[in-house]
């Protein structure tokens, strides 16, 4: 899929700066996406790595599912 594409069906396209706090590294999440999954500060967020890194909507986990390994 070109990223064209990607974004004419609704997809968060966006660059983000990664920024060092202490031992931790940070990154922005876009206010879009902040809005489309009604997400509020303090929410825990699902976070899927691999080759490539998704942040998942709560309402995407399935009940009772824990992500900690």
């Amino acid at each position: 899929m070109t990223l064209k594409k990607f974004k004419q069906q609704g997809g968060i396209l966006c660059m983000r700066s990664v920024l060092a706090q202490g031992g931790c590294f940070l990154m922005t999440i876009p206010r879009e996406f902040i809005k489309r999954h009604g997400i509020k500060a303090g929410d825990l967020l699902p976070v899927v790595g691999g080759a490539n890194l998704t942040i998942l909507p709560p309402q995407d986990m399935d009940d009772g599912e824990d992500p900690q390994p």
